[in-house]
């Protein structure tokens, strides 16, 4: 359906004043009520007095009365309070099968604020907020309450400051809220402006905040607070507790608004001043209100201007898209002199609405004044529409001498509430939805009557007329109850659940929608009154067929007959042209079973028959594959004149969708499947007799252009999104580069778009991919370059994308994204990638190393104090231990457990247990308890604990049950032949050298850490003799002295030079000092001994 056939509406909602209420209004004089003094959410309404909050919920459920409504005292303030001042919403839910509380927090604009927790125990906490005399403008839910964590509210003042309202800790659950500022625009106080004077320097004068909202961006999902200025914009970051960027009414709104006017009257140096009213999220940007003034007239003008999906990351310079909104008949509002205009609009946006990427079966963005509402369809796409482009602009009056109380926003409406006339919402809906059927279109004066409320006992009535008489089937299910979705004014809805129907063929909508009509028709009872039937039939019928004009169903048959009527024109411009025409039709009917069923016998029935007319273009098809083997001349003949036929088929459709507007053809349209088929083998075909190089220049340029035009309709029609396309790439082959690359944009063949970007230069490459970004960041074409460069193996392209999409993909390849943030000097993330990494390997000893070191250059190289440095030295200390003693143990070892796996990552466990196994000599099991020792100690010095201790008491138990202490027959053997005692030598004695190292590198004190203390429980724990026990204490004791002796001398004051390692020049260098060493190792040893 056309948008030129909505009509904006005030759809009454039944909701109603309480009497306590109506009482409350009557007693006050009409010029006394201030604005914005009554609002309302999914569950609750209420007005607000002077002294007073009245609220009470918008329907009992299955009744048609309202609730008392409670009543609460407001804060004394001598200003007014309004409802953006006042946040009602539902408390936690404090049990099973318990409905939610009701939570009411009230500031007024002098600070005082009230909060109750549940206003049904009627006790409140109050406070005053130190804000540094500030005035309140709004407050705002930011997260709702839960059962372990209290509401939380953000609060905006007048002079741009932001503060996040949170439960007092000292108190959390009595209601008592703390506020915390989160950022502010830098304001001129009285030393700055005094400093400016004396000194110079740039004097920010300030404007005071008109309006504030509070919105989440959708992709990232964190808050953000908008300020409006009459000269400028502002937005905070709630998360990052700071301003995001502030832009200047005169640096953007007004050079843009200034081009369109100039444009517009063709003059220049008019002066224009542009003030900022509103604004609203929308469409992952920011829609702005502009009233703008000039010289050249006596009127203030609106405009919305965009500002785009930029807005994150970069602060705006110049606006996407900019349009004049229409005056509408209340001219005199609209006069230079009256500025009380300004204060006095306000631009609403649905949620629904500013989500949706299409302005299609919204409301709309909705302008709303005291006398009158506008709702505005902008174009769906913003970033390449022209400046002046509104698709849609609906203006319709308030009721007359009512007065407006305030507005509302919900999820899928806007809300206005009046005085005397009641609550409607704001709706666009299609002309004749009125139930009356009277001939008249529904308007102004309709929209607060009584008929349109009339579709709740419509749809009872409904649900038995489809009971009695139609199957219950899926089809018919879901076109009830689309129908039933639309009676209620709920279009998204209806039009989601239609989706099914439209993948129907045209023959079988017709054949539900007769089914159905004929079950309305034909439906009668006793029970009810004629007259009451019959209007109610009326009223189904009248509906059924405005419901497919609004989804569009009606469309598909006149496209049909768009394409039969140019087809027929086609056929009487040329004899040649009427023998392919009859031919063609000809084979159809021979061809076609669904015309042999039917009786159909001669072309001219069958092109009568419009639901045949798919056909056509698999017969002409056929047709060209039986000629195609003929002689060159007359085979260029037919192709000649099978793609003329197909694209006159193609031009009837697309003139008829030309003068629709903004029509959305949907998934599984009457051509998708059927005659796009054949689009795209004819096109296949012609690329085949390109390659042959046959055909002359004029031939090949002529054939292209039908390939060009042909499957360009061939992607508008699918409902799928081409990737790679190979006849895209083959348009690009055959030299049609700047066609098949604009082909592929249109479409969105991102594997197109890459493939050629990545045959430029590193410039050009990058800068394409870049606008490709940009254009296509809906699409998250980021993502695709991402997987596609990921899996062809381009990751040093990938490496060289920014951006937050490209942080996310990498986030799941861990190993190319520190590549990347090493490249860009984000050596501290790449720090804790690495880090990262190295906890997760539990396979490969060598990724380990190699990732443990890297974590630690980079944690190194980064700047101290940034956030994950330390966490990634302190993983390093404490895994430094593990990589050491895992590459001192021999290969052989190794070999021995785990076979030819010697990359083998190993626990601490297993490293003990492999160097505390028994080996073929004494000497060779002596090292490997050495080696345990030394892991032991270095551990214990990163982290002492109770299982490390276990873990050395363990070792020394092994260390002595592993010999066989009966042959042993005295002290000296036990010192000097047994294991136990030999290793306890080398403990004092030498230093067990680690593979590739030729320095000392296992201190005194460390040794002391991992020597048993408690000898008496380590023996009685150990199986061995009794008569043995005495020597191997006393040896133990032996060791614990000389390692406390030699500790006293401090570290060792020589090198231990490994002779067998090192290279043959380095030996030839060593071999004179080495007697050197050797001596002043024995003159420190005496000492140390004495």
């Amino acid at each position: 359906m056309s948008s030129a056939e909505l009509e904006l509406c005030l759809d009454g909602v039944p909701i109603e004043f309480p009497a306590i209420v109506k009482e409350a209004i009557l007693a006050t004089k009409r010029d006394e009520i201030f604005p914005n003094c009554a609002s309302l959410n999914e569950k609750y309404c209420w007005y607000l007095t002077k002294s007073q909050l009245f609220i009470w919920e918008r329907l009992v459920s299955g009744t048609n009365r309202t609730h008392i409504p409670m009543q609460l005292a407001l804060p004394l303030s001598g200003l007014h309070l309004s409802t953006k001042t006042v946040v009602v919403y539902d408390g936690a839910q404090r049990s099973k099968g318990r409905s939610s509380t009701t939570g009411v927090l009230i500031v007024s604009p002098e600070g005082v604020l009230r909060h109750w927790n549940s206003v049904h125990s009627q006790s409140y906490a109050e406070c005053v907020l130190d804000l540094g005399n500030e005035v309140i403008l709004s407050v705002e839910l930011v997260d709702p309450p839960t059962e372990d964590k209290p509401a939380s509210f953000i609060l905006v003042t007048t002079s741009g400051s932001v503060f996040y309202l949170r439960a007092n800790p000292e108190c959390p659950n009595s209601g008592m809220l703390a506020p915390y500022k989160i950022a502010s625009r830098d304001t001129s106080s009285i030393r700055r402006r005094l400093s400016s004077i004396m000194f110079g320097g740039n004097n920010r004068e300030m404007s005071l905040v008109s309006r504030s909202f509070l919105f989440w961006e959708k992709r990232s999902q964190q808050p953000f607070v908008a300020c409006v200025y009459p000269d400028a914009l502002t937005v905070f970051d709630i998360a990052e507790k700071r301003e995001l960027w502030t832009v200047k009414s005169k640096h953007l709104f007004e050079p843009v608004i200034s081009n369109y006017i100039e444009s517009e009257i063709e003059e220049r140096s008019i002066n224009v001043t542009c003030r900022l009213i509103d604004a609203s999220y929308f469409r992952n940007g920011i829609m702005i209100l502009v009233a703008a003034t000039h010289d050249k007239s006596q009127f203030i003008s609106l405009y919305l201007t965009f500002i785009g999906k930029d807005w994150m990351e970069t602060e705006p310079t110049d606006a996407v898209w900019t349009a004049r909104v229409p005056m509408p008949e209340q001219r005199a509002l609209f006069l230079k002199s009256n500025e009380g205009i300004y204060t006095k609009l306000e631009l609403r946006i649905p949620s629904r609405s500013a989500e949706a990427m299409k302005s299609e079966r919204t409301d709309g963005i909705i302008i709303i004044n005291q006398f009158f509402i506008q709702s505005i369809y902008v174009p769906d796409d913003l970033e390449n529409a022209t400046i002046w482009d509104l698709t849609l602009c609906k203006t319709a009056n308030l009721p007359p001498l009512d007065i407006l109380l305030g507005s509302a926003l919900c999820a899928q409406y806007c809300y206005i509430l009046m005085l005397d006339s009641g609550v409607f919402t704001i709706r666009l809906l299609p002309r004749g939805f009125s139930d009356s059927l009277n001939g008249s279109f529904y308007t102004n004066e309709q929209s607060s009557s009584n008929s349109l409320e009339d579709w709740a006992a419509l749809s009872c009535l409904l649900s038995e007329m489809v009971a009695s008489g139609l199957p219950k089937t899926a089809p018919i299910q879901s076109f009830h109850k689309a129908l039933d979705l639309f009676g209620e004014k709920d279009m998204v809805l209806s039009s989601a659940e239609i989706q099914n129907i439209r993948k129907m063929s045209d023959v079988e909508i017709a054949e539900l929608v007769q089914q159905f009509l004929r079950a309305v028709i034909d439906y009668t009872d006793e029970a009810n009154k004629v007259d009451a039937e019959l209007h109610a039939k009326k009223v189904i019928t009248s509906r059924t067929l405005l419901f497919l004009r609004h989804m569009d169903l009606f469309d598909r048959m006149n496209e049909r007959v768009a394409a039969a009527a140019a087809l027929w024109h086609w056929r009487g411009l040329h004899e040649s042209n009427a023998e392919v025409f009859d031919a063609v039709f000809d084979a159809a009917v021979k061809n076609v079973v669904e015309a042999q069923n039917l009786g159909i016998n001669n072309r001219e029935t069958f092109f009568a028959r419009l639901g045949l007319l798919h056909y056509i273009p698999r017969e002409a098809f056929n047709q060209l594959m039986i000629a195609i083997n003929k002689g060159k001349s007359q085979k260029y003949e037919v192709f000649h004149s099978i793609a003329d036929m197909f694209i006159v088929i193609k031009m009837g459709i697309s003139s008829l969708r030309r003068c629709k507007c903004a029509i959305e053809k949907k998934s599984g349209w009457w051509t998708f499947h059927t005659i796009t088929t054949y689009y795209k083998k004819l096109c296949e075909k012609i690329c085949e007799e390109l390659k042959t190089n046959m055909c002359s220049e004029c031939e090949r340029s002529r054939l292209l252009a039908y390939v060009l035009n042909l499957y360009d309709f061939y992607l508008g029609e699918i409902d799928t999104q081409p990737d790679d396309d190979k006849i895209l790439m083959d348009i690009i082959l055959f030299g049609r580069v700047s066609e098949g690359m604009l082909l592929a944009e249109k479409h969105r063949d991102f594997g197109v778009l890459v493939k050629m970007a990545l045959r430029s230069d590193k410039d050009t490459r990058q800068k394409s991919l870049n606008r490709f970004k940009k254009v296509f960041d809906y699409d998250d074409f980021e993502m695709y370059l991402c997987q596609f460069l990921k899996k062809h193996g381009r990751n040093d392209i990938l490496l060289e994308q920014k951006g937050q999409r490209v942080d996310e993909y990498l986030d799941n390849f861990k190993e190319l994204r520190y590549s990347r943030e090493i490249s860009n000097k984000q050596y501290a993330k790449a720090a804790y990638t690495l880090m990262s990494l190295a906890e997760a390997e539990t396979k490969s000893f060598e990724r380990f190393a190699d990732f443990l070191s890297r974590a630690h250059a980079c944690a190194r190289a980064a700047e101290p104090g940034e956030p994950g440095v330390d966490d990634v030295l302190n993983f390093y200390k404490k895994r430094l231990p593990e990589l050491k003693h895992r590459r001192a143990i021999p290969i052989d070892v190794i070999r021995s457990g785990y076979g030819d796996d010697l990359d083998v990552m190993m626990s601490i466990d297993e490293m003990l247990e492999w160097n505390m196994v028994e080996c073929s000599t004494d000497e060779k099991t002596i090292e490997g308890y050495l080696r345990a020792l030394h892991l032991l100690s270095d551990l214990k010095r990163v982290e002492d604990s109770a299982d490390l201790q276990k873990r050395i008491d363990t070792l020394w138990k092994r260390l002595i049950e592993i010999e066989e202490w009966p042959r042993i027959k005295n002290r000296d053997e036990a010192e000097k032949k047994t294991v136990f005692g030999r290793l306890c030598t080398e403990l004092v004695e030498y230093h067990p050298k680690l593979n590739g190292s030729s320095t000392s590198v296992w201190s005194i004190e460390d040794r002391l850490l991992v020597a048993p203390r408690n000898f008496d429980e380590l023996l009685d724990s150990s199986q061995i003799d009794k008569k043995c026990k005495p020597w191997v204490k006393a040896h133990l004791k032996w060791v614990i002295e000389r390692l406390e002796k030699r500790a006293k001398h401090g570290r060792t004051p020589f090198f231990l030079i490994d002779m067998e390692n090192v290279g043959s020049l380095t030996t030839a260098a060593l071999d004179g000092f080495a007697p050197i060493l050797e001596i002043r190792k024995r003159k420190w040893t005496d000492e140390a001994m004495n």
